[in-house]
């Protein structure tokens, strides 16, 4: 019995030390850079290339424009005030934290700083309360406030934060165009 385990052992090294000295084998591969231009063969193709080109055109002029502009010009769908009262009648503390949350961050798309600073300013978990700061600082460097957004971002509780948070406003006013990952 301890000759076969010694004989399967010795064989399977040396199957393992086969592969790696000789490495695998290979496929061939073509090692040519060029690459095929495809050319549509009949007018309909041609068409579907062109609208497709379109297409792809308006879908990135879309993705350059900041994402508080469009809120900008439709009002809010309901009253702060409503929402406020709604999420105060929330009882579990993370689930009212997060409502906080979110609605700081739907009262800063349509720039109400006010209300948005009164939610955060109900949010109890401190790391959530300083993600908050960090959304409303950027869309009020976004909205041109920037003296505002850094004063907002100097009351970050969370130190190591506070540097991020920072950049990604100054992100915000020299960049105006890149969506920030916070507020994604």
């Amino acid at each position: 019995m301890f000759f076969k385990m010694l004989l399967a052992f010795i064989v399977s090294i040396c199957l393992a030390g086969g592969v790696v000295y000789f490495g695998m084998p290979v496929t061939e591969r073509s090692t040519s850079t060029t690459t095929d231009i495809i050319v549509p063969q009949n007018e309909q193709a041609v068409k579907l290339e062109r609208y497709l080109d379109r297409f792809v055109k308006k879908k990135s002029a879309k993705a350059s424009i900041p994402q508080n502009s469009a809120s900008k010009n439709r009002p809010p769908l309901v009253s702060f005030d409503q929402l406020m009262e709604q999420a105060d009648l929330i009882q579990a503390t993370n689930l009212k934290d997060q409502a906080f949350l979110d609605i700081t961050n739907y009262a800063t798309e349509f720039n109400k700083f006010g209300a948005a600073k009164t939610a955060m300013n109900k949010i109890e978990q401190v790391e959530l309360r300083d993600t908050a700061r960090g959304n409303i600082a950027i869309f009020m460097a976004r909205s041109g406030m920037s003296k505002e957004a850094f004063e907002i971002i100097d009351e970050v509780e969370i130190e190591t934060l506070r540097d991020i948070m920072r950049l990604q406003v100054i992100e915000a006013i020299v960049l105006p165009n890149q969506i920030s990952p916070t507020i994604q």
